[in-house]
């Protein structure tokens, strides 16, 4: 059973770019929330209308994305939310069935709210659900709003992480980020076998963290735990602290000075090459 899902409903030719940027958003922002589109979860040989049915069910949401196109024409012209087989028609139906009280539609760009009189038999309850605006010209407020009901009134929860970061040191806050065309040729001379990185910050909100990165690869797992503990007693020598993984014998680390806005300092090109010979010599010694 899949838990936390949201399903998303929506017509290709009228929301598919809306569509996925929400997708994007919502797994960004929503801890654990898998949010189904069919064209990324249904694969080839699937049986379509068992998969919908079964998503459906399943799902905690059932969000319909509307645009102005929502209704669809054919190639004949008419209308096709009034074909009974038209599948954004069975989505919204089966919704109102078995979901009902999951059903979250969402118009975007101005669309105006679906009547009843516009609405198939079958589908004339989505008209009584009250709908979220969401647009592009105001799209991070909008999305803001919708993940707020989706945490208040289904229980999902933020993906905030709360790291915990030394008190600032005036002295290293006043250190100058390195330009960007110096930092590039500062690594590819000094630094061949590393590289540099984009990450989300969890302190700002659409802001990215620069990051010097490069995964050491140790051959044991003792040797790696041997190595970390080389690094951290520097780090704690120096008062720079990275940001590391280990699995089994390799230790990926990034560095970045925090007190600078998360951007790569004197600092971290220092640290970057103690921790290349720190690295070599007990390769040496192996």
């Amino acid at each position: 059973m899949l838990e936390n899902m949201i399903f998303i409903s929506y017509r290709r030719a009228d929301t598919a770019p809306h569509t996925l940027a929400l997708k994007l958003e919502l797994e960004g922002r929503l801890r654990a929330a898998q949010v189904f589109v069919d064209t990324h979860h249904i694969q080839g040989g699937d049986e379509w209308s068992r998969e919908i049915e079964d998503a459906l069910r399943a799902a905690t949401v059932v969000m319909p994305v509307i645009g102005r196109n929502w209704a669809g024409s054919s190639a004949e012209g008419a209308r096709r939310i009034d074909d009974p087989d038209d599948w954004v028609r069975k989505e919204v139906q089966l919704g109102l069935e078995l979901k009902r009280q999951a059903l979250l539609p969402v118009l975007v760009d101005g669309t105006p709210p679906v009547r009843k009189t516009d609405l198939p038999d079958d589908c004339s309850g989505l008209a009584d659900i009250q709908p979220l605006r969401v647009d592009l010209n105001d799209w991070e407020a909008s999305v803001d709003r919708l993940v707020r009901i989706l945490r208040e009134r289904f229980g999902f929860e933020g993906k905030e992480t709360k790291w915990s970061y030394p008190p600032p040191d005036p002295l290293v806050a006043k250190t100058i980020p390195i330009p960007w065309k110096d930092l590039d040729d500062q690594v590819r001379r000094f630094l061949p076998d590393w590289s540099i990185e984009f990450a989300d910050d969890d302190r700002r909100l659409h802001h990215k963290r620069i990051e010097l990165t490069r995964q050491f690869s140790c051959g044991t797992f003792s040797a790696a735990i041997s190595f970390m503990n080389l690094v951290a007693e520097h780090a704690k020598r120096v008062q720079h602290h990275p940001r590391w993984m280990n699995v089994w014998d390799s230790v990926k680390i990034w560095l970045t000075t925090w007190d600078a806005g998360h951007r790569v300092t004197a600092l971290d090109i220092e640290f970057a090459r103690f921790l290349d010979r720190t690295f070599d010599k007990a390769r040496a010694r192996r």
